[in-house]
């Protein structure tokens, strides 16, 4: 037999039915990322559409964080620092912003901080940096004072009346709870 009259194997003579087209494959090229997402990944989904979220929280956290430190900043910086009860005594009575840290004899110590005008007085914290009582130690308390009173006097006003001079903070809380305070 002549090898030539038989037909090839994938020749058309060879196959009866046809076959269907195949579309045109494109070429083969190696994938630029990965096929499958990685655990965890930055730019998965569910992290890709948080991150504007994200971006504008910590925006806004670092502005208001800033805006509070410049804002206490300013209020600090027009704030004057007295290192002697007469210079307090004068920014107590014109209740102008001040602070004063005296020493209270050997056994206590208190830091005053005159923060303004309130329509019932002068607003301002007082806080025992020393104290036998070590509960009262660090425990603020700001009071609406009447600064047409003496410093000495205005606090012992408000110690005797917490609620009469919208005293409020921890140490408001520590003395209500010892009862009625007499102060003289």
């Amino acid at each position: 037999m002549d090898n030539q009259s038989l037909p090839l194997p994938n020749s058309p003579d060879s196959n009866p039915v046809p076959a269907a087209p195949q579309p045109p494959q494109p070429p083969v090229q190696p994938p630029l990322v990965p096929l499958q997402p990685v655990p965890n990944q930055v730019n998965s989904p569910k992290t890709s559409s948080l991150f504007p979220v994200i971006i504008i929280i910590a925006v806004l956290v670092g502005g208001s964080l800033m805006g509070l430190a410049a804002g206490l900043a300013l209020k600090h910086r027009n704030s004057a620092h007295c290192s002697s009860e007469s210079c307090f005594e004068q920014k107590f009575v014109s209740c102008s912003p001040a602070t004063f840290s005296p020493s209270l004899a050997q056994f206590a110590a208190v830091k005053y901080q005159i923060h303004g005008k309130q329509s019932s007085g002068c607003n301002m914290t007082l806080q025992y940096t020393a104290n036998p009582n070590k509960a009262w130690i660090n425990q603020p308390m700001t009071c609406n004072f009447d600064n047409k009173k003496n410093l000495g006097e205005a606090v012992s006003a408000a110690f005797s009346n917490l609620k009469g001079y919208d005293c409020t903070g921890p140490l408001v809380k520590i003395l209500q709870s010892l009862g009625p305070i007499s102060t003289g």
